[in-house]
């Protein structure tokens, strides 16, 4: 994409990495070849818009777990509040025209199933799907990353919004729900309820290349990258 020189100065940046952690009730470790134990296999698709998050893994069987016990202690997934839904994957939410897809053995399961006690080696996939949109249409996206550096390293985030030709830059950061704008919407006060202290401030970055004034009001394409970085002053 050529971006109008308006908007940025060129700078170095750094790309959000995502990534899991073990539980404690029960334990996912990616696949290594064939099993011929009784655990459960979950099947993790990202689709085309978080491709990284494709994946398969393996979680130990126990008589009595159920599908939201393995949702709510794999590691890498957060429910919401009431426990309806999948809210965050490896710290990315979504769009709210995007969803995760939960299926048991190839059959939709809803979340009032989800306290249904799983089988031995029952296979659970989730994949990532567009809601009210036809499933073989594969929307175009662009997506924010917070990064808290050296400075607050577990402020790390990510957002994925769908593309729609008049998305800004600010758009995405409103969107997000992750970012707090000042009064006149020009530049970042807070992410996470986070601000920066006298020493730190925000850096806001498309495709690596920083904005500086306006750049809020940049129009984005398809697979942009809007980067929130906090850094010394």
């Amino acid at each position: 994409m050529k971006l109008n020189k308006r908007y940025y100065t060129w700078g170095l940046g750094g790309l959000l990495l995502l990534a899991g952690c073990s539980s404690q009730e029960a334990s996912a470790v990616p696949i290594v070849g064939q099993s011929m134990s009784d655990d459960i296999t979950i099947q993790m698709d990202g689709r085309s818009l978080l491709p990284q998050l494709t994946k398969t893994l393996k979680i130990n069987y126990k008589d009595g777990l159920t599908i939201a016990e393995v949702l709510r202690n794999e590691g890498q997934m957060r429910l919401s509040d009431d426990g309806m839904h999948i809210s965050a994957v490896a710290g990315t939410t979504l769009d709210p025209s995007l969803a995760w897809k939960i299926q048991l053995n190839g059959h939709s399961v809803v979340p009032e199933q989800w306290k249904q006690k799983l089988d031995k080696k029952d296979n659970l996939q989730i994949e990532l799907t567009a809601v009210q949109r036809n499933p073989k249409d594969k929307p175009q996206s662009a997506r924010l990353s917070v990064n808290g550096g050296t400075l607050n390293p577990g402020l790390s985030r990510a957002y994925i919004n769908v593309f729609h030709d008049s998305l800004t830059v600010r758009d995405i950061l409103v969107n997000s729900g992750l970012v707090k704008l000042n009064d006149n919407n020009k530049a970042v006060v807070s992410v996470e309820g986070y601000s920066p202290r006298v020493n730190e401030q925000w850096i806001l970055k498309v495709n690596n290349k920083q904005l500086i004034t306006n750049g809020l009001d940049m129009k984005l394409q398809p697979q942009d990258i809007v980067e929130i970085e906090l850094a010394s002053t």
